[in-house]
């Protein structure tokens, strides 16, 4: 593993914060920790910034162990929710101040600079201050400035929670592709799961202080592993009763299925959801294309539920 952690433990007043947590992730991969507010995950990353000691455990990267190495020697990079611009700075110097402590003369680094900028679609902006810049172009900024030392790790604190929703699409679809140009190993912390699941490689999902599931974005979502994971993750339909669920796509209207009753519908644009009433008083989400269905609430439907069983699902 070009990144290895583990038994990584922290604890603040004697409350666990982060339990015993182990993972390890290849080089040039893009892992996101995902899960509620309080889980563990901003712990994690300033312990792999070196800004916070853990209790116990050992960060390797690329074969070093830099689990007591203060932020300054390591060669990570970290992207704070709050971008962190030095407001007196240009952009230009926002981006190439890290350059001088690694040796790089001025001349250098700022052509070193404006060519990160150009990466990130900020050419002509060198000469601006943060605060004439628009949040998703402050973001580039922050995001250039932690590429140009071309650290082996990257680290991102929740950077798009403070833009709006059309920003956020735009940017995460650059910072990934920004991430495969450079293959830089990236750990993406996030309590967005459609953020989560467009951006990730991994997906690493946490729930007070403790490690739930670890895996691929789609197997996270059609094979949860714990009740957590099943319910945290997306819209779903649970029968307890025979220990197996559906997700809202996984049902659909044929003439041949099960007679309910429309309590609600949603547009929502290429898709219409809607909840379902069986004839057992049980509710069923169901979420379909838009088809121009002329189905309203009251109206009485079929439809049949795909099931999936969760007979291997731990009861954390």
């Amino acid at each position: 593993m070009f990144l290895d952690v583990s038994n990584l433990t922290k604890k603040y007043n004697k409350k666990t914060v982060v339990s015993n947590i182990s993972f390890g992730i290849e080089e040039g991969e893009l892992l996101t920790i995902l899960g509620p507010s309080g889980c563990g995950k901003t712990t994690i990353l300033r312990a792999l910034g070196g800004f916070l000691k853990p209790d116990a455990g050992d960060i390797i990267l690329d074969g070093v162990n830099i689990t007591a190495l203060p932020p300054e020697e390591r060669p990570v990079s970290t992207v704070f929710q709050s971008y962190g611009l030095f407001p007196h700075m240009t952009v230009l110097e926002n981006v190439i101040y890290g350059l001088k402590f690694i040796g790089i003369k001025r001349k250098e680094a700022e052509k070193v600079g404006l060519n990160m900028l150009g990466k990130v679609h900020l050419d002509g902006e060198e000469n601006k201050k943060p605060h004439q810049l628009s949040g998703g172009q402050q973001q580039r900024v922050a995001v250039a400035r932690g590429l140009v030392t071309h650290p082996k790790l990257l680290l991102l604190d929740e950077p798009l929670s403070n833009l709006d929703a059309k920003l956020r699409l735009e940017l995460r679809k650059e910072i990934k592709a920004i991430q495969r140009e450079f293959n830089i190993t990236t750990i993406f912390v996030t309590h967005d799961q459609e953020e989560a699941f467009s951006i990730a490689d991994e997906i690493m999902l946490m729930n007070k202080g403790e490690l739930i599931q670890f895996s691929k974005p789609r197997e996270l979502y059609e094979n949860p592993s714990t009740k957590f994971s099943l319910e945290f993750i997306g819209s779903v339909n649970y029968d307890k009763n025979n220990n197996r669920f559906s997700r809202p796509e996984d049902v659909y209207f044929d003439e041949g299925g099960e007679e309910m009753k429309v309590l609600e519908c949603s547009f929502k644009g290429q898709t219409i959801e809607y909840t379902l009433l069986t004839s057992d008083a049980e509710i069923i989400r169901m979420a379909s294309l838009n088809k121009r269905h002329e189905i309203n609430v009251g109206d009485t439907v079929r439809a049949v539920v795909h099931w999936s069983t969760l007979d291997k699902m731990r009861k954390s």
